[in-house]
């Protein structure tokens, strides 16, 4: 569902694990969902090294470590945690009644 500002509906938050993640597709583009606190984190879900999804990895505190090179992502920049120059692209994100909404464009 798009509203009238560009949002896009991405999932329920109660469908994300507090302390995990959860992939999603809104308009076919693969993102990957964070929730922390009252506040939403999404994030590109594929890594900018070799395009594996990030969904299959794992969870070190407030980062997301990649499946395939062992990667880590802070999920509240998307910054590399070795090369903050190397970043996953970023969705702004915005929770409203327990669903999640991500703005895909500007």
């Amino acid at each position: 569902m798009l509203d009238e500002k560009g949002w896009t509906f991405a999932a329920n938050v109660s469908d994300v694990s507090a302390r995990s993640f959860k992939a999603a597709y809104p308009k076919g583009v693969p993102i990957i969902l964070f929730v922390r606190g009252d506040g939403a984190f999404a994030l590109s879900n594929r890594c900018p090294h070799l395009g594996c999804p990030l969904s299959g990895g794992s969870m070190k505190g407030d980062t997301i470590v990649c499946p395939c090179h062992d990667w880590s992502f802070d999920i509240r920049t998307g910054e590399l945690t070795m090369s903050k120059e190397v970043k996953l692209a970023k969705f702004e994100s915005k929770i409203d009644d327990g669903k999640i909404f991500v703005k895909l464009e500007d």
